[in-house]
């Protein structure tokens, strides 16, 4: 028996994609609480998406393998796994049995890739259902079944009372500045999307930006809107000669750029900690301090607010694990740059966009260990298949 469909997702890659956001879902409502052979529901559930998906991914007939750059960036993101896992090892680092689930994820997806069509309609699925439990973990805190971390003290009132929080939320994010930015990145698709999904994507989204009060999940919303203006139909159907679009595109960018750093030089206390962390990776350049040089650091007052992380994948990964892992981070980021770039006129600018935002949270906050995919990953990951799909069947949707 052979599953194949000609527009919806391959269902093993629904149950890879539901698996991976619901594992984190299961994470914030129990907390990391051992269930069965001492694992948390989070890792049985992950482990058993995956174990699935590979059931059907045999059964799914390939309608083509990955290639060109989205082929590098995955194969790059499978090396960048082996590299981190040795480091890991070499330092006795704690990690979870999820772990081994990135390079199986990544394999099936190099081996077996949506088609144009079902990669916009699995895109589809994924957003909406990351907002449907954005919305769940706020319903659960209403009744009181799973309260809210509270906290984590607000920056600005809102002025109708009954919707400040007094909080910043974080929902099932894991913490308010992913959050912020998943919002961001929700509102920026569902900008190129038509229809329930749109709007539910809108709403949901910005009010995930607005309640997180990340100031990055601003910036980073700013950019994806800014290239969704850029790459729209409206704007290409202006006919500007192509140096007056790169002075307005270049113009745009640097107001907000310069607005960004006359608001706040030390963007939130990123400069300090990126310059603490720079001088720490001086120790061990290639290889990196390790978790251990970084904890002995920070117990020594080294690195501001005693900072677990660099505020950075660049950033962090360089000191953690040395220059070569950082090299290579980013070259897959900028792999996945030039591919959505590359595929900007086909896709109406949607993996630009995506990247685009994705990116700012990226380089300004350290939103995965690259030993783990999760939530946070999937829109790097749903970027490149929409980019990838632009040579196969695509159809080229319309925004405004």
């Amino acid at each position: 028996m052979v599953i194949r469909r000609n527009w919806a997702p391959e269902p093993y890659l629904l149950v890879l994609f539901a698996g991976i956001i619901i594992a984190q879902f299961l994470d914030y409502l129990f907390r990391s609480q051992p269930w069965v052979f001492g694992q948390p529901p989070a890792i049985l559930v992950m482990l058993g998406a995956v174990a699935v998906s590979v059931l059907l991914w045999l059964l799914t007939k390939a309608q083509g393998r990955m290639t060109g750059l989205p082929l590098m960036v995955f194969l790059g993101m499978l090396v960048l796994w082996v590299a981190v896992l040795v480091n890991y090892r070499l330092d006795n680092a704690a990690f979870t049995y999820a772990a081994i689930t990135a390079p199986i994820i990544l394999l099936m997806l190099i081996f077996k890739p949506p088609g144009a069509k079902q990669a916009w309609r699995l895109a589809d699925f994924t957003f909406a259902l990351i907002g449907m439990l954005a919305l769940l973990a706020q319903i659960l805190d209403w009744v009181g079944l799973r309260e809210a971390r509270t906290t984590i003290y607000s920056r600005w009132s809102l002025p109708f009372t009954d919707l400040d929080l007094g909080y910043r939320w974080e929902g099932f994010f894991g913490d308010p500045n992913n959050a912020g930015l998943m919002g961001a990145i929700m509102v920026v698709y569902g900008l190129h999307r038509r229809g329930w999904l749109r709007g539910g994507l809108l709403a949901t989204g910005a009010l995930v930006v607005l309640f997180s009060e990340s100031r990055t999940s601003l910036v980073a919303l700013a950019a994806g809107v800014l290239v969704t203006a850029l790459t729209s139909r409206r704007y290409r159907e202006l006919k500007l000669v192509p140096w007056v679009r790169t002075v307005i595109a270049s113009a745009a960018a640097a107001t907000a750029l310069v607005l960004v750093f006359l608001t706040d030089p030390s963007l939130n206390g990123r400069a300090q900690i990126w310059e603490a962390y720079l001088t720490l990776w001086q120790e061990s350049p290639v290889f990196g301090v390790g978790a251990d040089g970084l904890g002995s650091a920070i117990s020594n007052g080294e690195i501001p607010w005693d900072t677990i992380d660099g505020h950075s994948v660049l950033f962090d990964a360089l000191t953690r694990h040395g220059v070569l892992v950082a090299v290579l981070i980013a070259g897959i980021l900028l792999g996945a740059l030039a591919q959505a770039w590359r595929a900007r006129n086909c896709d109406a600018g949607t993996s630009l966009s995506i990247i685009a935002a994705w990116l700012f949270g990226a380089l300004t906050y350290t939103l995965t260990e690259w030993l783990y995919i999760n939530v946070l990953v999937i829109p790097l990951i749903l970027a490149l298949l929409l980019a990838q799909g632009r040579t196969s069947n695509y159809r080229k949707p319309s925004h405004d």
